[in-house]
């Protein structure tokens, strides 16, 4: 059956293969989940106009002080509840990936997915929390979280022509920053900036976080104690590529309802978007 499967994806065109894992995740989440993607209407525009931060965890940021943009909507991405200074940000939201489930280090299986989802709803206590619908089913249904303790995305493989759309799904995410630049988007954020996204993964032949890696629970089977990248530089430049072009897909997006995202990341490859001194914005605020 596997080889039939294998020869199958050989002879169709690519384009099919993609619309047939498009239509087989449309199934199974968009129509499964539609009335809890539905209640995304009331995040369409609740922002409109104004502007927000989005933290990566790149190491750039421990030379950022964040308590100048304490005031403001801030967005973090996965463990970035480990800042020191996290409970300091008054306007909170967190984005958290789709689990990735594998033996491999770092993978979900063996309890870690419930490990994790505890100590986010532990450490985020008072943010807005955003979390992919494939992991509805954990959540919901075997932790008795209630569902409207969070709010549900769906990724797609395309949108298929369409705009970022939170009732029905925002482009794939390959890079957490990626899904809170889809989300403040729909809100209507209109000045968006990111630090703390390097991306020079390619260049530094290293993946390093703010924080020290050890302390968190997920591990990234991508790189050895060292963070050293354990990948062929094959497999670096595919990735990088995917990675970039979803950065461009998303800054088209914005230029359609007059957004700008503003990339004042200290150092790094991320060249897509613009870029700005932190200190000159973050003192005009």
């Amino acid at each position: 059956m596997v080889g039939i499967i294998k020869t199958i994806k050989i002879i169709m065109p690519p384009i099919i293969v993609e619309l047939a894992k498009y239509f087989r995740y449309h199934i199974k989440y968009s129509v499964r989940y539609k009335k809890t993607l539905k209640k995304n209407r009331e995040l369409q525009g609740k922002y409109s106009g104004e502007k927000c931060f989005i933290i990566g965890n790149g190491p750039s940021i421990k030379r950022q002080d964040l308590l100048k943009i304490s005031g403001e909507h801030v967005f973090t991405v996965s463990s970035g509840y480990l800042h020191e200074n996290y409970n300091k940000l008054s306007k909170r939201h967190h984005c958290i990936p789709s689990f990735t489930y594998t033996d491999l280090q770092g993978g979900m299986n063996n309890g870690r997915d419930e490990i994790w989802v505890r100590e986010i709803l532990t450490k985020t206590e008072g943010s807005e929390l955003y979390f992919n619908i494939t992991e509805w089913d954990l959540i919901v249904n075997k932790l008795k979280i209630p569902e409207d303790r969070i709010n549900w995305v769906m990724t797609n493989n395309s949108c298929i022509g369409n705009s970022i759309n939170m009732t029905k799904g925002i482009y794939p995410v390959q890079s957490v920053p990626q899904m809170a630049m889809q989300i403040a988007l729909y809100m209507g954020f209109k000045e968006i900036y990111i630090i703390g996204v390097e991306h020079d993964f390619l260049s530094n032949k290293k993946y390093e976080y703010f924080y020290d890696a050890k302390k968190s629970l997920i591990k990234d089977p991508a790189v050895d104690d060292e963070r050293k990248l354990t990948q062929t530089m094959l497999s670096r430049i595919y990735a990088a590529k995917t990675l970039f072009e979803t950065y461009i897909k998303i800054d088209a997006e914005a230029k359609k309802i007059n957004a700008k995202i503003i990339n004042c990341s200290i150092g790094g490859d991320l060249d897509v978007f613009d870029r700005i001194d932190y200190d000159q914005v973050s003192s005009q605020l």
